[in-house]
């Protein structure tokens, strides 16, 4: 299904893996003058806030002579060629093979393309590997003859951002280039011309996105993402390649800092414990690109070598706020494959993965798995990445495709002595980066939730949505409750996925948090997670955020392994009615593969062998599911974009007043189980209460009774706004009390940071 307007790909079909950026070049004059305040503050300091500042460095040539030394040196041959019948890694060989021989993409001599020349070079590259491995002339000369067929008119690119398609056949033809040169089978004059085209070609790049500030601004400048770190790694790796070529100074400088910036800890990118600002795809796509850079900076360039400071795209705005990074000042690159930060990057990807095995497509993404995350197996004692390796969505092993061909990477840096062993958390809370994840397991009929509430630079992104106080939910292989994804209808827009409505939050008269604009004109508004806790038998995280006049508290708790609670608690700035409206986005109904049906106050989601009961309930009366009609096809809030274009149901409970209280019960549950037992209990005016299973889940306005007689005739009395009691265990979750009493049994909870937990 294609909407009405466009006859065009999806967005994420290039050749290169990449997802498109569409603003046209007629726009990038009026992009480069909204971002000209943000690039002409004088800078001054060290570009590197790591602890490599403090060690001196040596101002002497980096060798060229030795080669290979970007994917690998020449001493690891022998270990290479045993590690290619070594499982997993048989597996890998195998698919270099395939690579190896695959069918080369015509080239239009008038147009140069990355996404054709990206194409060649993956072939190229896995064959000249082969080559060298194997001593094997014909893969050789085919590496050899593809890379002479790469035009050097970089100038007739039509793309604009033409930047995230460059590592393919940059780095893939530099690494081809170096394989070819240790080969010892390519003449002096043929090895002459392929440099020749591979420094025109990166220097017609370099030109056009460094040296043109207008475009530079536009694209980079403003961006502070993938796009600077994909552009960075593949000029880096030819200046590597060809440190004696007149600009390679220039290129590797510009490339190491901004590389050592945005995967440090001052760039605001990654956040301190290990989140990504541009959520799991794009950070995918960076990640994909930056680890063949890192890796042959390890091989190729001395530790101790200066570097010196190019501080051109550096941004003084906020959230970058970059003031002090002087031109020129000496620096060492740091060990970005040996220390924390990545690794904990990692830890967050491999929590927001799903029990399908794909990545959630939060902020603008689609479900996808994440390429090259166990290479770090190579410096860091983790298996899980090798589990997260071996246990894919799809196949034998996971990509090692997307967005960049790290095949050969893999050959070479798999830790194989690492068996796959399942990591070692469930539960998972980010509060810096403001993502909370909830999960039973890594199986696929585990169950996983996930609450965001970003602020700071966690937010402020391009590919960030309005999504504070989003909730999702997979259940038993299946999406269930979804992020929306990433869909654009034309290339003169923001993602129709982009605003609030097309997320699960809490709308007041129809609006959610501010829209997002386009630029620094994030929108939203910080949201703060809040009083994480892991109590085994129950955990949970909130999230608070203010917006139209209200502050709302969302609390995501998963209790004993098998049901989740949605627990918003809503105060008014000033007295007033309104109409709110608690959404909700099913992976169902439309032209989706499941279904969604409304039976009084109980959402019922199907999708394949899943189920999913929504229980809702309101301190305020007259709460009642409503269907969101569709009156547009390919618009939000019913358009998604996750592992193919679509529609599917929306639903929202609404309820008119002030403030109310809200209070799900998310039940999920297979075909042919038992669903799980949950009934309304009749309670006092201003609650809100559940009865699941042998468990009393309850909700209190301020300023409510404190008394519940439940339908059995249990009495429950408390000081806490809301909370789950387990009425045959002494089990309590409390949130803003201090005690709950059952039948006159009296429990305290240490409740000093907000919430409490007594266990069974």
């Amino acid at each position: 299904m294609q909407p009405p307007s466009a006859a065009r790909p999806r967005p994420d079909a290039r050749k290169d893996g990449s997802m498109r950026h569409f603003v046209p070049s007629v726009l990038l004059g009026a992009l480069a003058a909204a971002s000209l305040a943000c690039q002409d503050l004088p800078i001054a300091g060290d570009p590197n806030d790591t602890d490599a500042r403090a060690r001196t460095c040596v101002d002497e040539p980096v060798p060229t002579d030795a080669h290979p030394r970007l994917l690998v040196t020449a001493d690891r041959k022998a270990d290479l060629i045993a590690r290619m019948t070594t499982p997993p890694l048989d597996l890998v060989t195998a698919q270099i093979e395939a690579a190896a021989q695959a069918t080369p993409t015509p080239i239009d001599p008038n147009v140069w393309s990355a996404g054709a020349n990206g194409d060649n070079a993956d072939i190229a590259m896995n064959a000249a590997l082969l080559g060298w491995l194997r001593d094997d002339p014909a893969l050789t000369r085919r590496a050899a003859d593809l890379l002479l067929a790469m035009p050097a008119n970089y100038e007739t690119n039509t793309d604009w951002d033409v930047d995230i398609g460059m590592p393919s056949p940059l780095i893939g033809y530099a690494v081809t280039w170096d394989l070819l040169a240790a080969s010892g089978q390519v003449t002096e004059g043929e090895l002459a011309q392929m440099r020749q085209t591979l420094l025109t070609v990166t220097g017609g790049f370099f030109d056009q996105f460094l040296n043109d500030d207008v475009h530079r601004r536009a694209v980079l400048g403003v961006a502070q993402n993938n796009h600077p770190i994909r552009a960075a790694s593949a000029i880096g790796a030819v200046a590597l390649l060809f440190p004696d070529a007149p600009d390679a100074d220039v290129w590797l400088n510009w490339a190491t800092s901004e590389v050592a910036y945005l995967l440090g800890p001052d760039g605001r990118y990654l956040q301190a414990d290990g989140g990504v600002s541009e959520g799991p795809f794009y950070y995918s796509f960076a990640y994909v690109a930056a680890m063949p850079f890192l890796i042959a900076m390890d091989n190729a360039h001395p530790a101790d070598r200066c570097l010196h400071a190019d501080c051109r795209n550096r941004n003084p705005i906020d959230p970058w706020l970059v003031t002090d990074c002087v031109d020129g000042a000496p620096f060492v690159f740091p060990d970005l494959l040996r220390t924390d930060p990545i690794l904990k990057s990692m830890e967050w990807s491999l929590s927001m993965r799903l029990p399908n095995g794909y990545r959630n497509a939060m902020d603008d993404a689609h479900l996808r798995v994440s390429n090259g995350t166990a290479l770090l197996t190579a410096w860091h004692q983790a298996p899980w990445l090798m589990w997260d390796f071996t246990h894919p969505a799809e196949g034998e092993l996971a990509t090692m495709g997307w967005g960049m061909d790290l095949r050969p990477w893999h050959l070479a840096y798999l830790d194989p002595t690492q068996a796959p062993v399942e990591p070692n958390w469930k539960s998972r809370f980010f509060p810096n980066t403001g993502h909370a994840f909830l999960r039973t397991g890594w199986g696929h009929d585990d169950l996983w939730g996930m609450l965001v509430a970003e602020a700071g630079p966690a937010r402020k992104t391009l590919h960030d949505h309005v999504d504070g106080l989003q909730f999702t939910l997979a259940a038993y292989d299946e999406v269930m409750l979804m992020d929306s994804g990433y869909f654009k209808p034309n290339d003169f827009t923001l993602p129709e996925t982009s605003h609030p409505q097309s997320h699960n939050v809490l709308l007041i008269d129809g609006k959610g948090a501010p829209d997002k604009g386009l630029l620094t004109a994030f929108g939203d508004t910080d949201a703060f997670l809040e009083h994480p806790i892991d109590g085994g038998w129950i955990s949970a995280a909130e999230a608070r955020e203010s917006y139209e006049g209200h502050t709302i508290v969302r609390t995501l708790a998963l209790v004993r392994d098998g049901w989740f609670v949605v627990a918003d608690t809503v105060t008014a700035d000033a007295p007033g009615e309104h109409t709110y409206r608690w959404r909700v986005h099913p992976y169902a109904g439309g032209d989706t593969v499941g279904t969604v049906a409304i039976d009084g106050d109980t959402l019922h989601v199907v999708r394949n062998a899943s189920r999913l009961d929504v229980h809702l309930a309101s301190t305020l009366p007259g709460l009642a599911w409503e269907d969101v009609p569709r009156t547009k096809d390919f618009a939000a809030p019913h358009v998604h974009d996750l592992d193919g274009l679509g529609h599917h149901a929306v639903l929202d409970g609404v309820v008119d007043g002030s403030a109310p209280g809200f209070l799900a019960i998310l039940a999920p549950f297979k075909e042919g189980a038992a669903p799980v037992s949950v009934t309304a209990e009749d309670t006092p005016e201003h609650t809100a209460g559940w009865r699941v299973g042998d468990d009393f889940v309850f909700l209190r306005d301020p300023g409510a009774a404190d008394t519940f007689t439940l339908s059995d005739g249990t009495v429950v009395e408390t000081d806490a706004r809301w909370g789950v009691v387990g009425l045959d265990d002494g089990a309590v979750y409390l949130s803003r009390g201090t005690y709950v009493s059952v039948d006159g049994v009296r429990t305290d909870v240490d409740a000093a940071d907000g919430v409490g937990v007594e266990s069974p």
